[in-house]
């Protein structure tokens, strides 16, 4: 299918009906653009796809007319509610029937109920009678479903559905109706003398929903039930490379609070407005509330994206540099962390589709699309736009004074195709910009395999005398003197290590005990050390391990001993790039100021009696040690200045989270500190980084590319 034939994403008025209108959500799009989709990826029902921002459900609903396996995760729990709800399985239930059981069974509760009506349920939702009859309903919907033993997969789409349909009579009886901005909830004053009768509006939406699931699904298997559950874009519960195609729609940069479009539901469910729904709010993609910690701007994000920040910190509006440029950076790092996400959950030849709008701060176009396509390919993902189709209606328009910056704004709707293949980007210099997680760094050790293989056969040869043979090889300690375990070691060194961690005997313990030095990674030892070091061990051992065992618990010890080495010669990779791009020699310089010792970790000049450059170079792996640390920093720095008044002194720090580089700034702000750079572990960031500080320090002489700090 040419990917320019795709319908278009924009719902048709019958797409706003039935199923779609149990909640009218704002930020849906087409049947048709799914199903069009679905064709051009060639998906068929042993296909996988996701939608992270699932929404009201749409993905979920074509994907199980197609009998195709959908994953959904959604970060707002009353729109998991209604997704959940349009599970086509529902109707092997008797639905009415379940309905009825559920009426009988509420007014049996209601003159038992004994909670506390919120205030704000008053205030701003229904009346306290209202809400008691719905509390009602919702406690016997729980009891009468807990009675019947079901799966729990069809228990809670059975819950959804009738959670489902309280939403929507909480909606009718309400005191609270949308506002012109469909996400806004205006409040009424509610009629108290209009009398509802909540049992019959209950069945009878029960009942219209039964018919829109029949409507929508007709002669479909209904075997095939969504996997939606609770979840966050950023941080999604799926194994790596374990869906095949994503098909969505992730918030757009118009600052809509989607949270609150649900408040009266998430008020019912019994969140509190301070909290639970504040965090709710600030966790959400795209809403215009502002978080405590805000990201610093990643250079992965894109040059679209880092250009246009730039313009909005500069423009001469109320409240750009400040409320606007932090809603802004709020909504990139989140869109990069969840773009993230999407690579790493799709399968290799994984493709994924996402439908994104312009739109525009004042008269600034904010190029959503060409961001999110840079994204993509700083991550290593082939990105492209597969359809693009100019928007008449946009939620700017709900706002008359927007035209007064720029008459007739263009806006567009966009489909971009991120396609994830064998052969990544890795190498890009943008990918190296950012921090890699413990996972890629135990991927990226190397000789792992082969020391492997070296030690199977020496443990097999060395042990091939006390080999027994089940499943796998298994070594019986038991019958083995200490003399031959010695011989073992003498001839097999490289299985000292393994033996050794599989009764978790370390190395300083045995120069404690027995007061001997070993190496267990050097492939050698004396004779002497062997006959030592056996006579130690053999009563710890277990009388049988397997080979397979002992292997394993190897692999872990290297990995961790090559992550370990690599962080150790970061600092020596900060030092070597100072010299290539200075061309001057620098040095590790050791100073006294009132009677305490301090350490540079890099000066220049190398000898003298004075250091004009210091650098303080600082890992810190873990959020708690950042107070210890930087105080540690700003002390050295105090020190130096008193030392050398006339020098400069920077700091170079490997600090992996990202959002709270502006925090570790500000505790680090001082008079006696010329800079501050973070850097990662990749070669390019470390490069990049000494540039800045030689640039800041007037020692840079070897300029291959434009420096901006």
């Amino acid at each position: 299918m040419d990917g320019k034939k795709i319908r278009s994403a924009k719902r048709s008025k019958n797409e706003r009906m039935g199923l779609h209108s149990w909640h009218s959500y704002y930020a849906g799009y087409s049947e048709a653009v799914v199903e069009d989709l679905l064709t051009y990826f060639g998906t068929d029902s042993s296909s996988k796809v996701l939608d992270p921002w699932m929404g009201s459900g749409t993905t979920a609903i074509v994907c199980q007319k197609k009998n195709i396996p959908i994953v959904g995760r959604e970060i707002n729990p009353v729109m998991v509610k209604f997704s959940k709800g349009k599970t086509a399985k529902l109707l092997d239930y008797n639905l009415e029937n379940l309905a009825k059981q559920i009426i009988d069974n509420s007014n049996n509760i209601v003159p038992i109920l004994d909670i506390t009506v919120p205030d704000i349920i008053v205030q701003e939702i229904t009346s306290e009678e209202r809400y008691l009859k719905l509390k009602a309903i919702e406690k016997s919907i729980n009891d009468i479903i807990d009675s019947i033993e079901y799966h729990m997969e069809k228990r809670e789409i059975l819950i959804s559905f009738y959670y489902s349909a309280l939403f929507q009579i909480l909606r009718a009886i309400g005191k609270f109706k949308k506002g012109s901005n469909p996400t806004w909830i205006k409040r009424l004053k509610l009629n108290e003398n209009e009398v509802h009768n909540i049992d019959e509006l209950f069945l009878k939406t029960v009942l219209v929903m039964i018919n829109d699931l029949k409507e929508n699904y007709k002669g479909i298997d209904r075997n095939n039930i969504p996997d939606i559950k609770l979840g966050n874009s950023k941080k999604l519960d799926l194994v790596d490379n374990s869906v095949n195609f994503i098909i969505t729609s992730p918030p757009y940069l118009t600052r809509i609070d989607y949270v609150v479009s649900t408040k009266p539901e998430l008020l019912f469910l019994g969140l509190d407005e301070k909290v639970e729904v504040d965090v709710l709010r600030r966790d959400t993609m795209g809403a215009p509330i502002i978080r405590k910690e805000l990201p610093a701007i990643d250079k992965c994000w894109g040059k679209t994206c880092i250009s246009f920040l730039e313009q909005v910190r500069v423009h001469n509006s109320k409240a750009s540099n400040s409320y606007y440029l932090k809603n802004f950076l709020q909504y990139f790092d989140d869109a990069f962390k969840s773009l993230q996400e999407i690579k790493r959950v799709l399968k290799v030849d994984g493709k994924a589709a996402l439908v994104v709008q312009t739109s525009y701060f004042k008269e600034i176009e904010i190029e959503l699309t060409k961001m999110y396509v840079e994204m993509g390919e700083n991550l290593g993902l082939k990105s492209s736009i597969l359809k693009r189709e100019v928007v008449k209606q946009h939620m700017a328009h709900i706002n008359v004074k927007s035209s007064q910056y720029v008459a007739k704004k263009l806006y567009y709707e966009d489909i971009i195709l991120y396609e994830k293949g064998e052969k990544l980007m890795e190498e890009k210099e943008s990918v190296a910009l950012s921090y890699s997680d413990h996972r890629s760094q135990v991927e990226n050790v190397q000789g792992l395999q082969e020391r492997l293989s070296k030690l199977n056969k020496a443990v097999v040869e060395g042990f091939k005398d006390y080999l027994v043979t089940r499943e796998t090889y298994f070594i019986n300690f038991k019958d083995m003197t200490a003399e031959e375990l010695a011989n073992v070691f003498y001839k097999y060194p490289i299985v000292i290590k393994s033996v050794l961690t599989s009764v978790n005997v370390a190395g300083r313990a045995i120069k404690r005990d027995l007061e001997i030095t070993i190496d267990t990674y050097k492939l050698s030892i004396t004779k002497k050390k062997a006959g030592i070091l056996a006579g130690y061990i053999k009563p710890m051992l277990p009388s049988e391990i397997s080979i397979d065992a002992l292997c394993e618990l190897d692999r872990w010890f290297y990995v961790d001993k090559e992550i370990r080495k690599s962080k150790g010669s970061w600092e020596k990779e900060i030092l070597k790039a100072l010299i290539k791009f200075s061309n001057k020699e620098f040095k590790k310089r050791k100073f006294v100021v009132d009677g305490q010792k301090f350490e540079l970790d890099a000066a220049y000049p190398a000898t003298a009696n004075i250091v004009e450059t210091g650098v303080d170079v600082k890992r810190i792996e873990a959020r708690q040690d950042i107070h210890k640390r930087a105080d540690e920093i700003v002390n050295k720095a105090s020190k130096y200045k008193k030392m050398f008044p006339d020098g400069k002194f920077f700091a170079v720090i490997y600090y992996p989270f990202t959002a709270d580089h502006i925090n570790l700034k500000e505790r680090l702000a001082s008079k006696d500190i010329d800079g501050i750079y973070f850097a990662n572990e990749n070669t390019l960031s470390i490069e990049q980084q000494a540039k800045y500080l030689l640039g800041k320090a007037q020692l840079l002489e070897i300029e291959d590319e434009e420096i901006e700090e």
